[in-house]
């Protein structure tokens, strides 16, 4: 149970940056929107110590993020 809280910490720190994300914009759409693509792609995330997927999918988050700020 030790050795996977790195591997879960990463998710608590991607939703509390998000949540701040949204709360700076005063925009709880886009934050629930993130959030949905994120739910999505982790559940195709295999379960190991440091899966390539979840750099891929962080990159796309860091995108969709910058997209979106260009838009509000």
């Amino acid at each position: 149970m030790l050795t996977m809280f790195p591997f879960y910490f990463h998710y608590l720190f991607l939703a509390f940056a998000l949540f701040l994300y949204s709360l700076s914009t005063a925009s709880l759409f886009f934050f629930f929107f993130q959030s949905l693509i994120f739910l999505t792609i982790s559940r195709q995330i295999p379960v190991t110590p440091n899966p390539p997927v979840l750099t891929q999918s962080l990159i796309i988050l860091d995108n969709l993020s910058l997209c979106l700020t260009f838009l509000d």
